[in-house]
């Protein structure tokens, strides 16, 4: 059975998409994967929110910033926060604009704007690439409003497929909304850390 997927079609038979994806190579080297070859991790039927479009957000604001001479390594740091160690469990959830089980909305705003703010004082670029991405996921529809967040621990098909669906209707609105704020967020940077994008600023 194939399962339409809003842009293409899925067939759980094979484990990935019947199309190439409409992004390129920008959602990874795979372009008829699903979520980078880990569907139990990652649910994102748009293929919006994988590291790949983390990385792609960052790139295209490093650009427009002005800070092409580290585009690439911005790219590679903010997507590559979803796989450190740690990353995805609920007590990390401000990394990713989201509540620990239990936690108020409220409560879960103010761990992230705590979070962030720490990051954006710095001039290091693992940094930089936590805020960027714990912003960038605030934007993604299973994200806002800090929901609550359980790990993979907590993985049936159901809530899976839930998390996945809030994501699946991003417009390029969307898109576009995450990748300014990332523009800004790099624009500070640069104001703050002279420097840093003609190669100085580590």
């Amino acid at each position: 059975m194939i399962h339409y997927n809003y842009f293409r079609d899925y067939d759980p038979a094979i484990g990935r998409y019947l199309e190439s994806d409409p992004v390129g190579m920008d959602g990874g080297l795979n372009t008829f994967a699903y979520v980078v070859g880990s569907p139990l991790i990652y649910a994102d039927p748009q293929g919006l929110w994988v590291p790949g479009m983390h990385g792609r957000m960052a790139r295209e604001a490093a650009n427009e910033a002005g800070c092409s001479t580290r585009a690439d390594e911005m790219a590679t740091a903010v997507a590559g926060v979803d796989g450190e160690a740690g990353s995805q469990d609920p007590q990390n959830s401000h990394m990713h604009h989201m509540a620990k089980p239990g936690q108020s909305p409220g409560a879960a705003e103010a761990d992230f704007l705590g979070y962030v703010n720490a990051m954006t004082r710095s001039c290091d670029m693992r940094d930089f690439a936590h805020a960027a991405h714990a912003w960038q996921d605030g934007f993604a529809p299973g994200h806002r409003h800090f929901q609550e967040w359980h790990g993979f621990d907590d993985t049936s098909p159901v809530k899976l497929l839930i998390h996945g669906a809030q994501d699946a209707f991003a417009s390029n609105g969307t898109y576009n909304a995450a990748k300014d704020k990332t523009r800004d967020l790099i624009t500070d940077l640069m104001k703050r850390c002279p420097g840093f994008c003609g190669g100085c600023g580590k």
